[in-house]
């Protein structure tokens, strides 16, 4: 258990610098969102943000801090329901290590925010 948990610390830390590496060594593929009726396409610039939070989800499946703001982005360009399902995920993995982590605010926070998150989708 504690492994688990110095390990997602570990990962947390890092996500921020992997996605910032990505932006600095890559140039950001951009894949389309699926068409929505009624939606706004979102900018070329956040579909990368978007495009970057997800390969840090495929490599970091269990940092809720990613789902949070994938989630606020996806919100923001009006796919409600692709952010409710972030951040409904990303409760699932923060009430726990709020919990149970060290640095617990930090996850309280991110609960904070996906629980603003859902309630703005509705």
């Amino acid at each position: 258990m504690i492994d688990q948990q110095e390990d997602q610390e570990d990962n947390d830390e890092f996500v921020a610098q992997d996605i910032q590496d990505q932006a600095d060594q890559e140039e950001a593929v951009i894949e389309t969102l699926p068409d929505l009726p009624g939606e706004v396409a979102p900018s070329p610039f956040e579909i990368s943000r978007i495009d970057l939070l997800t390969r840090a989800i495929e490599r970091h499946p269990d940092a809720p801090a990613n789902y949070v703001i994938r989630g606020e982005l996806l919100l923001t360009d009006g796919y409600a329901e692709l952010a409710a399902q972030d951040f409904v995920r990303a409760l699932e993995l923060a009430d726990i290590l709020a919990e149970s982590a060290n640095w617990g605010y930090i996850y309280r926070a991110l609960v904070d925010r996906a629980h603003e998150g859902l309630r703005r989708c509705q």
